[in-house]
């Protein structure tokens, strides 16, 4: 997997161990050469409380959303797979984090 950053200005803010971002990227994923899909993702969201000690960094996500995935720009080689189905399945397996 590759990305960049795409679209409006994405953010990342860290304030007394809260971590939050509105994210617009662009990602490619690859099987071998191959790709399989490359979707521009925009209005990605997440917010999450870190914590460290001596045993390193931890924390947990209270948001985290996928947002959108732009339909025209989107791409793969996965049979019947289209922008809005995509969207759906992983906004599954994020919101079950």
């Amino acid at each position: 997997m590759s990305g960049k950053f795409v679209g409006d200005q994405s953010s990342v803010k860290m304030v007394n161990g809260k971590i939050s971002g509105d994210l617009h990227l662009a990602i490619t994923a690859k099987v071998g050469d191959s790709e399989a899909f490359y979707a521009e993702f925009n209005d990605m969201a997440m917010v999450a409380s870190l914590h460290s000690d001596s045993k390193g960094v931890w924390g947990e996500f209270s948001t985290l959303t996928i947002g959108s995935i732009t339909p025209s720009t989107f791409r793969t080689q996965l049979p019947g797979v289209t922008a809005t189905s995509m969207a759906s399945q992983l906004e599954l397996l994020v919101t079950g984090l």
